[in-house]
């Protein structure tokens, strides 16, 4: 096994981000992609603790090569306990890895907070308490945040193309 450069931390039905982030960021590509198990369900907060031992087994075969980096991609679970959730959702798999560790929660804050944002537009297909996380993380960089939510079952096809196209 090559040494890997950056190591992707998804959730395991994630089909998406791997192809965004080689193709955003061809510095740090190609990632490997550690697949967190996780409940079939929506994650919620009691969910936590058992989804952070899932990381951890996730990322393990990843570490005897020392990565660069690791980007913890799963915004839910880094969202769901606000700022002080997602510190304590990447705080053991970053101390194992013992590489640098970026999440998107935390790094959407410290976008926000380094653009001067005060405010904030989300379109998100979570649930309230994906959202209310969400939004108390990006209110924690001094943006207000209106917010748009719609359930994941009004999510389809036909709506993407509508979204992509209004893009």
């Amino acid at each position: 096994m090559v040494r890997p450069r950056s190591v992707l931390v998804v959730p395991a039905n994630n089909t998406t981000m791997e192809q965004e982030m080689n193709a955003l960021c061809p510095n740090l590509a190609p990632f490997v992609v550690a697949r967190v198990r996780r409940p079939t369900r929506t994650l919620t907060v009691d969910d936590l603790p058992a989804y952070r031992g899932s990381t951890l087994e996730a990322i393990e075969p990843f570490l005897e090569r020392q990565p660069d980096m690791v980007v913890y991609g799963r915004m839910a679970a880094g969202f769901l306990g606000g700022p002080a959730g997602n510190a304590s959702v990447v705080a053991a798999p970053r101390a194992r890895a013992a590489a640098p560790m970026v999440s998107t929660a935390a790094a959407m804050v410290d976008m926000l907070g380094h653009d001067g944002s005060t405010e904030t537009a989300i379109v998100t297909p979570d649930l309230a308490a994906v959202n209310d996380g969400l939004c108390a993380c990006l209110c924690s960089a001094g943006s207000a945040v209106g917010l748009r939510a719609k359930a994941l079952a009004s999510v389809t096809p036909a709506s993407r193309a509508l979204s992509a196209q209004a893009a």
